[in-house]
C-alpha cells in the first residue's frame, strides 16, 4: 500500500522510496491519454479543422470520435491536478521550501520553450509552469478561500469563453483552406520553415493558462487531505464522488458526441474542454483510486507506474518520436496517417516507453530529464545510478 509522504526535518528532495505508487500511477494514465490526444495533431491537422471532416474513411472518423469522445480534454487535467498535489506534498515539509519550488518552475520555462519553438506546437510544459508560478504566492492560503477562489475563477472564465465564442464566431469556411497549407508546411517543410511558425502557435497555446492554474488550485487541494496518496483512507469519499461525476460526465460527453459531426471548432473545444473534459479525467482519476484501493491491486500497476516516474523524459520523447515520424524533415507521413493508424501508433509508442522506464528505473533513480531538473532546482547533482 502507498503511504503518504511524512514531514521531512530537513530541506532536501524527498527520497524516492517516500513516493507515492497510487499518484505514479495516475501520472503514467494522464501521459497515456495525452499522447492519444496529441496524436491527431502530431499525426494530421484533425483538431485544428470542422470534427471528423479530414478523414474520408469510416474507421478514420470512428477513431477519431473515440478519441474526442473518450480522451480529449480529460488528461491535461489529470496532469494539472497532480502537479499541484506534488506543490500540497512538499509544502508538508517543516521547512519553507518555496524558493526551491519557485526554482523548480522557473527551470521548467526554458524546457518549455525549447521544446515548444525547436519541437512541437502542442507545448503544455510552458503553461503548467507559469501556473505553478502564479500558484506559490496562494500556496499558503486558507482552504477555504482557495475552494472560493477557483470556485469564482472557473464561473468567470466559462461565462468569458462561451461569451467569446458566441460573440466572435467560428470562420468553419477557412478551416479546408488551412488544412491543406498544414499539410503541405508539415510533411514537406523544412526544420527551419516549421520553427519560423511556431512562436504564433506558441503564443496560441497561452490561452489556457488561467484554466490550468484553477486545475493547479484543485490538485493543491486535494493534496493537502493526501486524498490521492492513501486511497483505501479515502474509499467513501470515492464513492461519493464517482457517483456524481461519472453520471455527469457520460452525459456532457455523450451529447458531445452526439453533436459532433455538426458543432462549429470553437463550440466544441470550449464545451469539451471547458467542463465535459474536466469531469471526464476526475471520474478517471477516482475510479483508478478506487481500483488501486482493492487488495494486490498496486503491484499490478507497476508498469504504469514507473512511465508516471518518468513524466516529464517521456513527455519530451514522446514528442521527439513523433516529430522524426510525421513531419517533413523526417519520414514526412504528416496527412498520410489517420486516427485509427494512429492509435496503433500510440499503443506501440505507450508500450515501448512502460518497457523502458521499467529498464532504465532499475538501473537509475530518475528518468534523465528529472534527474537535470531536481538538481537545477535543488542547485546540487541528486542521486543518479542505483548501486
Amino acid at each position: 500500500m502507498s503511504k503518504p509522504v511524512e514531514m521531512l526535518g530537513r530541506l532536501g528532495p524527498i527520497p524516492p522510496t517516500a513516493r507515492s505508487l497510487s499518484i505514479d500511477t495516475l501520472r503514467g494514465l494522464a501521459l497515456f491519454g495525452i499522447l492519444l490526444v496529441n496524436m491527431l495533431d502530431f499525426a494530421g491537422p484533425t483538431l485544428r479543422a470542422v470534427p471528423m471532416t479530414v478523414w474520408e474513411s469510416p474507421v478514420d472518423q470512428m477513431a477519431e470520435w473515440f478519441v474526442r469522445v473518450f480522451a480529449e480534454g480529460a488528461f491535461a487535467p489529470i496532469f494539472a491536478c497532480l502537479l499541484g498535489v506534488g506543490i500540497a506534498i512538499q509544502l508538508r515539509t517543516k521547512e519553507n521550501r518555496r524558493p526551491m519550488l519557485f526554482r523548480r518552475y522557473a527551470w521548467l520555462v526554458p524546457i518549455g520553450l525549447v521544446h515548444a519553438l525547436c519541437l512541437w506546437r502542442g507545448d503544455i510544459l510552458l503553461v503548467y509552469a507559469f501556473a505553478a508560478l502564479a500558484l506559490l504566492a496562494f500556496a499558503l492560503r486558507t482552504t477555504r478561500f482557495l475552494f472560493r477562489f477557483v470556485t469564482v475563477l472557473f464561473l468567470v472564465l466559462t461565462t468569458f469563453f462561451l461569451f467569446l465564442v458566441l460573440s466572435v464566431g467560428d470562420p468553419v469556411g477557412a478551416n479546408y483552406t488551412v488544412v491543406l497549407e498544414l499539410v503541405q508546411l508539415y510533411s514537406s517543410g523544412t526544420y527551419f520553415d516549421l520553427l519560423s511558425a511556431r512562436f504564433p502557435e506558441l503564443m496560441e497555446g497561452l490561452i489556457f493558462l488561467p484554466v490550468v492554474f484553477g486545475w493547479i488550485i484543485f490538485g493543491l487541494l486535494l493534496g493537502r487531505f493526501g486524498f490521492l496518496e492513501v486511497p483505501v483512507l479515502h474509499l467513501p469519499r470515492l464513492r461519493q464522488l464517482v457517483l456524481i461525476l461519472l453520471p455527469a460526465a457520460i452525459l456532457f460527453k455523450a451529447l458531445y458526441g452526439f453533436l459532433l459531426l455538426d458543432w462549429t471548432v470553437g463550440l466544441g473545444l470550449f464545451f469539451t474542454y471547458g467542463f465535459a473534459g474536466p469531469l471526464l479525467g476526475a471520474s478517471y482519476m477516482f475510479v483508478l483510486m478506487l481500483v488501486l484501493a482493492s487488495p494486490g491491486a498496486e503491484d499490478r500497476f507497476v508498469p504504469l507506474a514507473a512511465v508516471g516516474r518518468m513524466a516529464l523524459s517521456n513527455y519530451l520523447a514522446q514528442t521527439l518520436i513523433a516529430v522524426i515520424i510525421f513531419h517533413g524533415y523526417g519520414l514526412g507521413f504528416y496527412g498520410k496517417i489517420g486516427p485509427a493508424l494512429g492509435l496503433l501508433v500510440t499503443l506501440v509508442i505507450f508500450a515501448l516507453q512502460i518497457v523502458i522506464s521499467i529498464w532504465w528505473l532499475r538501473r537509475f533513480y530518475f528518468g534523465p530529464v528529472e534527474w537535470l531538473w531536481r538538481s537545477l532546482s535543488y542547485r546540487r547533482p541528486q542521486p543518479f545510478f542505483k548501486a
